[in-house]
């Protein structure tokens, strides 16, 4: 299932990188907040493709996401992922100032 929103980022976690079989590989995961009606909800995306271009958004920025839903079962239990697919950032919004560290 493919869905796409606009959302403000308000987490960026650290980029995940290793070396498996097919050789290297990275993944980042960015936390949007979207407005669903009346209602506020969060998703985490996760992307490999570009993961070091995604781990580069900066929070309060608002970016456009597409990205495919799936579940998958291991050993009896079910697993959901967002990954990512296409995103672009939203040119008239400027990242969120703040003197917290860490994301919101």
């Amino acid at each position: 299932m493919t869905i796409e929103f606009t959302g403000r980022v308000v987490a960026v976690l650290p980029l995940q990188t290793g070396v498996g079989q097919r050789g290297p590989w990275a993944r980042a995961t960015v936390a949007f907040e979207v407005q669903d009606g009346r209602y506020t909800q969060k998703i985490a995306c996760e992307n490999t493709n570009e993961a070091e271009r995604f781990a580069r958004l900066q929070l309060g920025q608002m970016v456009k996401v597409k990205a495919d839903v799936f579940s998958r079962e291991y050993q009896g239990k079910w697993y959901s992922s967002i990954l990512c697919y296409d995103f672009s950032v939203d040119g008239a919004q400027q990242p969120a100032t703040s003197s917290q560290d860490g994301p919101i």
